[in-house]
């Protein structure tokens, strides 16, 4: 950006004069260890015209499709790491023909004429600065899609990579020597290829256009802690779990609960009075996130208390500090993926009916790829069901999208399915609804759902099905 005098600005833009301000941030690595104080230049965004805002969506990668990539790379010993890219937003270009301009308070402009003394004689009589902006600066609406449109262009046209169909953020390049996948989120890129040569090479051509910092060994990435361990990666959140834990003064305690919930988990207490629903979300949020990556031993508990987000109690409250004391006595609990495992992807679904008070039943799924687990959801049902077998259809009908889904994921990532996906599920009236259909006048209203089911498994080998065990199809 170069600074401008308020007079050489045109009359129509000086209405819609961005300001911005800087944040002072610590940052620290994934083992929990301080790393630097980052300070960062930041547009407010919500001061920009409507009508000069364009396109803003930007894409982010999908869990899943991170959890398979590391599987996949463990499987197979490829090499792992990381990157960031260096002032990310700060490098994209604002096209031809658009104007933005800026003012900088008198704090930050005072420190201005100090790294560039030049700009000293731009300062207004309150001391402010206006500059004009030749590329996009963070806070504005359309920096992040237009970065991302930028490093899409690189990476496909530059370096050879193709777009996953299953995720906008997925990046598959098949090569001679293996393949490489690069999951990219916003500005940070984890990469998995068959050797260093190729790792070193990844880097140079990202370098043509971007300065990065870069992770071996010991990544994180999207919160996430992953270990080479004898060949074997483990996943966890220390990080996560260490901030929580300390935020409720719960990292010194002497002695930890064994398990996320007591016995009395699913009884309320009607007398309990209402807790402040800011503070609350605050702590379920955290859960949600550590819990939908490397600890499904919290989903459910965490999911049913999210439910309860509208009015909670301070019993809500007590039960989701109780799973922050269990996660601060488990830190190192994660996910271990594997050496030399075959990498077929299934799925696990079951349901409960009527467990909310409000009638709702409650639905999980796991799906697992070589049997090491990528996803696994917890969610309380969105229609009333009338009886256990409308809960599990429900339940397996949501499941089947992920299953279409996860295979075209896999597709994507050059390993397309050579089998029908299995989904297991114990219910035998919803094993009988989903292979041979129900009857009109019970399971009219259901029709849709186990059509669906019913579809997709014609569309597989039908004969497989017919070999099936009892609790599969």
């Amino acid at each position: 950006m170069t600074p401008i005098q308020l007079k050489d600005i045109p009359m129509p833009s000086r209405n819609t004069i961005i300001p911005v301000h800087m944040f002072l941030k610590e940052k620290y690595r994934s083992d929990g260890s301080f790393d630097k104080l980052k300070a960062r230049l930041v547009a407010n965004g919500n001061f920009q015209s409507p009508e000069s805002i364009e396109d803003t969506y930007s894409p982010t990668v999908n869990p899943i499709s991170v959890m398979t990539l590391l599987n996949i790379a463990a499987s197979e010993g490829y090499f792992l790491s990381s990157y960031d890219i260096k002032t990310a937003f700060l490098m994209t270009p604002i096209p031809d023909g658009k104007e933005i301009f800026v003012k900088l308070p008198r704090n930050i402009s005072q420190l201005w004429s100090q790294w560039h003394p030049s700009v000293s004689n731009f300062a207004q009589p309150d001391g402010s600065i206006y500059f004009k902006l030749h590329k996009y600066l963070y806070g504005l609406c359309e920096a992040p899609n237009r970065f991302n449109d930028m490093l899409n262009t690189h990476l496909i046209k530059h370096m050879g990579f193709a777009r996953v169909a299953a995720d906008d953020c997925l990046y598959f390049k098949r090569t001679p020597h293996g393949d490489i996948t690069a999951a990219v989120h916003v500005d940070d890129i984890l990469l998995s290829c068959p050797s260093r040569t190729q790792q070193k090479r990844f880097e140079k051509q990202l370098e043509e256009l971007f300065e990065i910092t870069k992770q071996y060994d010991q990544l994180s990435y999207l919160g996430l802690n992953i270990t080479n361990k004898g060949g074997d990666l483990y996943v966890t959140q220390d990080k996560n779990i260490k901030d929580l834990s300390h935020r409720y003064e719960y990292d010194t305690l002497s002695n930890y609960p064994s398990t996320p919930t007591g016995k009395d988990f699913l009884v309320n207490d009607p007398d309990s009075p209402h807790v402040d629903k800011s503070k609350y979300l605050s702590v379920i949020m955290s859960l949600m996130y550590i819990g939908r990556f490397t600890r499904p031993d919290i989903l459910f508990a965490v999911s049913v208390l999210a439910t309860k987000c509208a009015n909670p109690t301070a019993d809500d409250y007590a039960k989701a500090l109780r799973i922050v004391k269990y996660l601060a006595g488990t830190r190192a609990i994660g996910i271990r993926y594997t050496r030399n495992r075959t990498l077929t992807e299934e799925l696990h679904v079951d349901a409960s009916h009527l467990l909310h008070e409000s009638g709702h039943g409650h639905g999980g799924e796991v799906i697992t790829l070589g049997g090491c687990l990528i996803y696994c959801r917890s969610f309380k049902l969105k229609t009333i069901t009338r009886s256990s077998s409308e809960s599990e259809i429900v339940v397996l009908d949501d499941s089947v999208t992920y299953a279409l889904w996860i295979r075209s994921l896999l597709a994507g990532l050059g390993r397309k399915p050579t089998r029908p996906t299995i989904i297991h599920q114990d219910n035998k009236s919803t094993i009988i609804m989903a292979t041979s259909g129900g009857t009109f006048k019970r399971t009219k209203h259901l029709v849709g759902k186990y059509s669906f089911i019913q579809e997709n498994i014609a569309n597989m080998e039908t004969s497989y099905f017919a070999t099936a065990p009892a609790h599969q199809y």
